[in-house]
């Protein structure tokens, strides 16, 4: 069943790609609601929110899964296509990443700013992003797309792929989607709830609510405690991220160029902690770089002692080529490749429970 649901999904995505997230935006506005519903101080309150977010919407998708199996199998198939098709988005990043492609060929500058920019709102954006966005050249553009296609494929089809694996039915899904948009929101509304020209309705909501019973001005009001659910939100997602990340990072590196994939990873190990979300974007960047021999990141300053420890891995750093127009097409021919590789794994893993009722 999850095979032949995956290839209808597929080509349904392929098809009739869906021009926006509806269902993304919809769980944001849950999750962003209920933070600032349950706004304490406390970290057992915001590790038991997250918990109730994440780990309590998937056990409750299981049971509906188990009852629909029990109604009817066709009806299982249906509602995980459906749930499939409305959670694997990795042809829309591929149709915008092309876009901007055109826009760079054509010398239109500020259209592929323009899109870019669209795209970054997605994400949660840095100062490198931003400039690119706003008066970056064709190669700062060109770099910064492979950027958020190599993290949007990952985010939004390998690693649920992965979890589709492990965990039945679409409960892997859930649980991974839900902790990446409360990682998402939790962070973002940490850094924008003082702002008085926020752009999240539900924020909008539940401030004015909050205004309404308090008769303070919530704008002026500073939430000291948001770091803590920014940092419960953040290491959840790391610990459900560890494990896809490095499936992807070893599936760009056979696809692609394996000793450069693996000398980038390596040399990545040694300068990061592997401590939040962040940890897990540089270590498949730097695989995704190797991969297609192109450098993606910025490298970053390290300490004496650090730099004269890892001599031997700074000096076997592999030569990178800065990105440009045309070698924007090594990044789509390896999400390709990815993706074959992915279905290849995963029709073997379902033959081998298939046999094994034959055993």
């Amino acid at each position: 069943m999850l095979l032949s649901s995956l290839f209808i999904t597929f080509l349904l995505e392929y098809f009739l790609t869906p021009a926006q997230d509806s269902f993304d935006k919809y769980l944001s506005r849950v999750v962003t609601w209920v933070r600032f519903k349950v706004d304490v101080d406390d970290k057992k309150i915001a590790l038991l929110t997250w918990s109730v977010l994440v780990l309590g919407s998937s056990v409750a998708l299981w049971a509906l899964w188990e009852l629909i199996l029990l109604i009817h199998p066709t009806l299982a198939f249906i509602f995980l296509v459906v749930f499939l098709y409305l959670n694997l988005g990795f042809k829309r990043f591929i149709n915008v990443f092309l876009k901007i492609h055109s826009h760079l060929k054509n010398e239109e500058i500020e259209q592929a700013r323009s899109d870019i920019n669209e795209w970054s709102s997605t994400v949660k954006s840095n100062q490198v992003l931003t400039d690119a966005s706003k008066n970056g050249d064709a190669r700062q553009i060109a770099r910064e797309a492979t950027k958020l296609l190599v993290l949007s494929m990952h985010r939004n089809l390998f690693a649920p792929i992965f979890w589709l694996v492990v965990l039945p039915g679409p409960v892997g899904i859930l649980l991974y989607r839900a902790s990446l948009f409360v990682q998402r929101e939790w962070n973002q509304n940490g850094e924008d709830v003082d702002r008085p020209d926020l752009k999240n309705e539900a924020v909008r909501s539940a401030l004015d609510e909050e205004e309404q019973h308090t008769g303070e001005k919530t704008e002026s009001r500073k939430v000291t405690h948001a770091d803590v659910y920014a940092e419960i939100a953040s290491r959840g997602f790391f610990w459900l991220d560890w494990l896809p990340a490095r499936f992807t990072a070893l599936v760009f590196a056979i696809v692609g160029n394996f000793e450069d994939a693996f000398a980038q990873g390596r040399l990545q190990a040694t300068e990061i902690a592997y401590k939040s979300a962040s940890d897990s974007d540089r270590l498949i960047l730097a695989v995704g770089e190797g991969a297609m021999m192109l450098s993606l990141t910025i490298p970053t300053a390290v300490s004496g002692t650090q730099q004269l420890d890892n001599m031997d891995d700074l000096s076997s750093r592999p030569e990178l080529l800065e990105p440009d127009i045309n070698s924007m097409k090594f990044a789509i021919g390896l999400m390709w490749r990815s993706l074959i590789l992915c279905m290849v794994i995963f029709t073997l893993v379902s033959f081998g429970y298939f046999l094994r009722f034959f055993y």
